[in-house]
């Protein structure tokens, strides 16, 4: 595959394809990074396929859409880490969800532990590994303190609904 492969399926936009409320099972596609040219800010996306929606008239099955995570934000990493804890099976609600997801990572690639998050996002991005993991999502609106809606992302694995 050449290095510029992936035009040849890119959709053209005039902006993010995002979640919008609802409730979803989707597909992971791939998690990657990416840095903003306008604001110098490194970003982390999971693109998706949505396999069942609540909400088919913005999201029908088989449309693409993407989480963009502001890793500068300060809730950044907690919705990484909420992402990174359900595609390695585990609810990132559950009291000892850091504990059970290092442990699972420990043991299935003992060659490469021990094993941190920092790390697991690296090797997901390049080894694309949480690519057609299932998941549930719950999109949900919320304000921000600038009293703007937010669209909250609540990832879970799929064996918890």
């Amino acid at each position: 595959m050449g290095q510029f492969a992936s035009v040849n399926d890119a959709t053209v936009t005039q902006g993010g394809v995002y979640f919008t409320p609802g409730m979803y099972v989707i597909k992971v596609l791939a998690t990657k990074t990416s840095k903003s040219a306008r604001n110098g800010r490194d970003y982390f996306i999971v693109e998706c396929e949505v396999v069942e929606s609540s909400n088919p008239a913005d999201w029908p099955v088989g449309a693409h859409a993407s989480q963009v995570i502001d890793i500068s934000n300060i809730m950044g990493p907690v919705n990484i880490k909420a992402f990174v804890c359900a595609a390695s099976d585990v609810n990132p609600l559950a009291e000892d969800a850091d504990a059970q997801v290092l442990t699972a990572w420990n043991t299935a690639l003992p060659s490469a532990a021990p094993w941190t998050f920092e790390k697991i996002c690296e090797y997901a991005i390049a080894q694309n590994c949480f690519e057609d993991v299932i998941l549930d999502l719950e999109c949900v609106n919320i304000k921000t303190k600038a009293n703007k809606d937010f669209t909250k992302h609540l990832w879970t694995p799929r064996a918890a609904a």
